[in-house]
């Protein structure tokens, strides 16, 4: 589930990183020149970007994957609660039953 909800995180959250997305291509115009900037080639830098925007989206995906997997285990703890309440409460000292 963990998989499949990161894969899934990941396909709606790179939807919004597109060429069309001003603030997208902004983000990466900013990262190759800081990128640039430290010396990195040209050539390389605009590659590095898009890496970097990448690993940033698996991380973020990751992040709530992990989320959703938690929430589903706090509602399967929570739906178990009923259920410890109707095991049946015996005596210490008592005799134990018969159970062959």
């Amino acid at each position: 589930m963990l998989a499949r909800r990161g894969q899934f995180h990941q396909s709606v959250l790179g939807a919004h990183i597109s060429a069309y997305d001003q603030t997208a291509v902004a983000t990466l115009r900013e990262i190759t020149g800081k990128l640039i900037a430290a010396g990195v080639p040209a050539g390389d830098a605009l590659s590095r970007a898009q890496a970097l925007i990448y690993a940033t989206v698996q991380k973020q995906s990751a992040l709530l994957a992990f989320l959703d997997v938690f929430w589903l285990l706090c509602l399967l703890a929570l739906a178990a609660v009923p259920l410890v309440l109707l095991i049946k409460n015996t005596r210490r000292g008592a005799p134990a039953a018969a159970g062959h």
